[in-house]
C-alpha cells in the first residue's frame, strides 16, 4: 500500500502497526540494531500518520526476552508472535498468538483446529 492508501485505511477506522524498520530477523542483530528497528519504525510511522503506533509484530517471529522488553519499553501496547492459537486474558500482551487463515484453510476451519 502507498501512503495515500494507508491514510484512507486509517480514516476508515483501521489501525496499522510496526513490523520493524527494515524487516530483519531481530534475533540476528545486536541490541543497538534491535532497538533501532523497533524504536525508529514506531517513530517513522507516527511522524508519517500523526497517530500513536501501539502494535508490533516480530519479523519472522524472531523474539526473545530482551527483544520483548525493548518492544514494551518503546511504548507499544501489544506484540504478535507466530505462535499459533488463541489468546486468553492471561496471554502475555507482547507474545500474542494468531491463527493462519488462507484460501487453503478458511477462517472457520482454522478455528476448529486449534
Amino acid at each position: 500500500m502507498d501512503r495515500s492508501q494507508l491514510v484512507e485505511w486509517l480514516e476508515a477506522g483501521n489501525e496499522i502497526g510496526s513490523h520493524g524498520l527494515t524487516h530483519r530477523l531481530l534475533t540476528s542483530l545486536s541490541l543497538h540494531e534491535i532497538r533501532r528497528e523497533i524504536v525508529d519504525s514506531k517513530k517513522l510511522l507516527e511522524d508519517l500518520f500523526g497517530q500513536p503506533i501501539v502494535h508490533f509484530c516480530y519479523p519472522y517471529g524472531g523474539c526473545n526476552e530482551a527483544i520483548r522488553d525493548i518492544v514494551q519499553e518503546a511504548g507499544y501496547a501489544t506484540a504478535t508472535s507466530i505462535i499459533p492459537g488463541f489468546n486468553i486474558a492471561e496471554t502475555d500482551a507482547f507474545m500474542l498468538r494468531r491463527l493462519l487463515a488462507s484460501h487453503r484453510r478458511p477462517y472457520l476451519a482454522a478455528l476448529t483446529r486449534c
